[in-house]
């Protein structure tokens, strides 16, 4: 599925959408312009834009599956939910959102993972909660790689403990 068939589902599920510019993945983004470009309702996105969830907001948290180890294995230990999405190299499968019930602002921001044995220290999940965001429609810096949308449904609640784990 298309980002533009997942927008109003996800707006539906209360996640905070904002644009960005097209093409770039943008790590530096300030809160001021993300709330400026918030996508309030589907008549809002243009073709030629990326757009992005802002975890924290409403309680949303993404995990980020970047490893193919990892894509494998999340169905045995991750809880279902209603959104999964992610770049069409990875069949749309490296990103699960959840609302996280008992959500901690200052807490639960950001959880990372890494192969251990690796001279790169590549990640290989990530947890993004409270004041990250997840590009999640538009352009990667390889423009043959696209975002789909293997699921646009209701967000799974969950806890963070039981998510953490």
């Amino acid at each position: 599925m298309e980002f533009q068939k997942a927008i109003q589902p996800l707006l539906q599920n209360e996640i905070f959408l904002f644009s960005s510019k097209h093409g770039i993945k943008n790590h530096r983004l300030t809160n001021t312009e993300k709330a400026n470009n918030q996508i309030t309702k589907a008549e809002d996105v243009k073709v030629h834009s990326n757009y992005n969830i802002w975890t924290g907001y409403h309680n949303i948290a993404d995990v980020d599956l970047d490893s193919d180890e990892t894509r494998e294995l999340a169905d045995d230990f991750l809880n279902p939910t209603g959104v999964e999405f992610g770049r069409s190299a990875h069949t749309g499968r490296s990103h699960r959102v959840y609302k996280v019930l008992d959500l901690d602002k200052k807490k639960h921001t950001r959880n990372a993972y890494t192969f251990r044995d690796s001279e790169t220290e590549n990640t290989i999940i990530e947890l993004r909660a409270h004041g990250h965001y997840t590009m999640c429609g538009g352009e990667y810096d390889d423009p043959k790689d696209t975002v789909i949308f293997n699921k646009a449904e209701k967000v799974s609640e969950i806890i963070w403990d039981q998510l953490h784990k």
